[in-house]
Formats: structure tokens, C-alpha cells, sequence
């Protein structure tokens, strides 16, 4: 909760706080918030984590377009999952805003996070998310490499459940983090157990915030994305058609902001 709360917190100091949303979505794969600047934020929207009991996944549909941004970012303390996406989708717009402003005080560099992550002979890796993409590159680096997996249709050979992360990250050497952990609030024992490790990187489009929070807690790269104006409506018709990143990564920039 802590990381989210300063997370809003410093947007609140550079980012206007009477910005309204122009647009929700909640897809299958991911939710989206549109700010009426054309900036836009995603989040996972982690189905198998959300127990409505009936046919919607968010209870408050139909009452959150047009609010106040910072409104729907204080959702991301919700221990609703559906509510919690909503609300890191909204951090992940305003964040969107500050970094347009405070580009250049920061380390960005674009491309994929794959490509730029240096993995020593024989370092223990840990990824926290089954982030199929990454792990072939990965597997020919190291033999020290595993997969730990919440969702129990993700899993597989070789990915272990989340639960035996108390045992696995301790003594990693980079560990690589979802996005979605933010939503679920596991991030921060992920952190915790993760002290000492000398890379640390929270990847995905969940991960499109402001990095000063993380970094002060051991991250060391915050991988996410940027969508220019003209691509937002052609994501948001992605996410709201049940598309992920595959369907729209040609339409966004893949940005990794180095500690």
C-alpha cells in the first residue's frame, strides 16, 4: 500500500489533480483509462484473481467514466482485484502525464527489456510471472533460472507456484518482476525478499509509472510503454475487443527507465 500511496502522492505534486477520464475500459486481458488529455494508462486486469458471483467483473461499471483521475487512482488500494486495476490503470495515465513533463530527468531508454538485461554466467534469476517472451534468452544464459506462477492455467514445466517465493528469491541475483504484482499488492514482499539482488526490474505494461518509489525500494529498472496520441483509441479498441499485448504492441513504445 505504501509504494501506492507515494506513488500518488508525487503525481499529485506535478500532475493537475482536476484531470478527468474521458474513457474506462475493462477487457479480458487488460483495463485501460483514457485521460481527456489523450493520455492513457493499462493495467492487467488478472481474471483469475476477480470473484464477482455474477456476470460483470467490476461492480462499479457505468459509474466511472468522467470522474477525477486521482479519484479512480485511490482505487488501486482496493483489495477488490477488479477495483485495483482500475486504479493502477489511472496511476499508470497520470503517470503517462508526469513523465511527458519530466522526460528528461530521467535514464529512458526504448526498445525491448529483454535486449538490454545482462545476465552473468551462473547468476541466479527468479521471475515472478510466467513471462514466456523472456525465458528462452534467459535459459541460455544461466541454469539458475525460475519461473514462479500465481495462476495455476499458467503454470507448467518448470514454473513453480508464488508461494514458494519465501523459499526461491532470497539469494537471487536479478529478479525479474510483473507488472501485475502491483495490482495484487505482492510487490512489496516481493521487494523485500528480493534485498540484495543486483538487478531488479518490474516489466509490462503495468509496470508505465512513476519510478521513484520503486527505485528507493531496490528496483533498478521500471520496463513499461508509452502510446502517442494518435495510437490511444486503436488500444483502447484492442483491450476493449479482449486483446493483449500481442495485438497492440505495434502500436506502442516499449520504454525501460534505468535507475
Amino acid at each position: 500500500m505504501e509504494i501506492i500511496r507515494e506513488e500518488i502522492n508525487t503525481l499529485k505534486r506535478s500532475v493537475p489533480r482536476d484531470l478527468k477520464s474521458e474513457s474506462v475500459v475493462t477487457g479480458l486481458g487488460y483495463t485501460a483509462v483514457k485521460l481527456e488529455t489523450w493520455h492513457l494508462g493499462v493495467s492487467a486486469t488478472l481474471l483469475s484473481e476477480i470473484t464477482t458471483g455474477h456476470c460483470g467483473i467490476i461492480n462499479l461499471a457505468g459509474t466511472l467514466k468522467g470522474r477525477k483521475a486521482f479519484e479512480l487512482a485511490d482505487l488501486a488500494f482496493s483489495w477488490d482485484v477488479s477495483e485495483s486495476s482500475v486504479g493502477v490503470a489511472a496511476i499508470n495515465s497520470l503517470s503517462q502525464f508526469f513523465l511527458e513533463e519530466k522526460w528528461s530527468e530521467y535514464k529512458i531508454v526504448s526498445g525491448n527489456f529483454i535486449d538490454i538485461l545482462k545476465i552473468e554466467k551462473g547468476e541466479k534469476v527468479t521471475m515472478i510471472g510466467n513471462i514466456e517472451p523472456f525465458q528462452p534468452f534467459i535459459r541460455r544464459k544461466t541454469e539458475k533460472f525460475y519461473v514462479l506462477e500465481r495462476n495455476p492455467a499458467l503454470r507448467g514445466e518448470k514454473v513453480l507456484p508464488d508461494y514458494a517465493v519465501e523459499e526461491i528469491l532470497p539469494g537471487s541475483d536479478i529478479v525479474i518482476v510483473t507488472g501485475s504484482s502491483i495490482v495484487n499488492k505482492t510487490i512489496g514482499r516481493i521487494l523485500q525478499l528480493a534485498n540484495g539482488a543486483r538487478e531488479i526490474a518490474i516489466v509490462g505494461p503495468t509496470a508505465s509509472m512513476v519510478p521513484d518509489p520503486l527505485f528507493k525500494r531496490g528496483v533498478t529498472i521500471l520496463s513499461g510503454m508509452k502510446t502517442k496520441t494518435e495510437k490511444v483509441d486503436a488500444v483502447l479498441n484492442v483491450i476493449a475487443e479482449g486483446g493483449g499485448t500481442k495485438q497492440f504492441k505495434h502500436l506502442v513504445e516499449f520504454i525501460n527507465i534505468l535507475k
